[in-house]
């Protein structure tokens, strides 16, 4: 594959990743607007009802977070395999360049990094969620309420601690270094099985 061709093809992944994120966020929204609907339409009201959207939420806010860290291996894959043996196609390590600028101005006090909107949103609901059922729960069951709103704050916690790693640039920076050392392997490989007298060996150890 040229690299013309896999720069083309791993763009194009990363716009679908785009896509991907848009599809889990609203397949998410709905589908949670619909149980939290049909727990109110329930007489007399179940409260655990309004709990059952969290493991959707959970499913999707893992979902983004992933679809967000594969982009970004996939535009370091760019920057160290392609751009950098090919000067005319740069789109990568102008956008790479871009963000530092950004965070720049981030760490002078503008806070332009944070969670994305959609996944707070997504936090929001489920907090919500928790506070209904916890509302209409009995005075037994309130403990119970209590304990899953402290896990659903632990989660979200740690899911806001992912994505700022992910776009404080420490990801990049640390795939960046494994995938170039990778690369260096890789292509010492493909130098060993070149011969000295130039030709290349097959990979069935014939010579070509």
């Amino acid at each position: 594959m040229s690299h013309n061709i896999e720069y083309e093809s791993l763009r194009q992944e990363i716009l679908e990743d785009r896509q991907r994120e848009f599809n889990i966020l609203s397949l998410s929204l709905t589908t949670v607007a619909a149980l939290i609907g049909f727990s109110f339409s329930t007489m007399p009201r179940e409260p655990f009802m309004f709990l059952t959207p969290l493991p959707i939420l959970t499913v999707a806010l893992f979902q983004l977070k992933n679809v967000l860290y594969s982009s970004l291996t996939k535009a370091v894959h760019i920057r160290i395999v392609i751009e950098s043996q090919d000067p005319s196609l740069n789109w990568e390590q102008c956008i790479n360049d871009y963000r530092d600028m950004l965070r720049s101005k981030a760490r002078r006090g503008f806070p332009l990094f944070q969670i994305s909107a959609h996944m707070m949103v997504l936090i929001v609901m489920g907090v919500s969620c928790i506070v209904m059922a916890l509302y209409f729960s009995d005075r037994q069951y309130q403990p119970l309420s209590l304990a899953v709103l402290f896990a659903w704050v632990l989660f979200s916690v740690y899911i806001n601690r992912k994505i700022q790693y992910a776009v404080s640039g420490k990801y990049e920076r640390e795939v960046e270094k494994k995938w170039a050392k990778i690369w260096a392997k890789r292509q010492r490989a493909n130098r060993a099985k070149v011969l000295p007298n130039g030709s290349e060996v097959l990979s069935n150890g014939s010579e070509a």
